[in-house]
């Protein structure tokens, strides 16, 4: 019922996701490309993200 009331303010749902499906699967495959990104930063350069993000949604998908 709270939700309803403020949702039709536009206030409910919090903050975004940082990264989306599509942006995860190609981090994933970047992580897995050991040739070209041997490093964590190098995907990290790549995506432009921060490390915290990655690493908590990958740690959710392998749990």
């Amino acid at each position: 019922m709270f939700c309803n009331r403020v949702n039709k303010r536009g206030r409910c749902g919090g903050r975004p996701k940082a990264m989306n499906k599509q942006t995860m699967k190609h981090a994933e495959t970047l992580l897995k490309d050991t040739e070209n990104y041997p490093f964590v930063g190098d995907v990290i350069d790549q995506r432009h993200i921060v490390d915290a993000p990655l690493f908590t949604d990958i740690s959710r998908q392998t749990a």
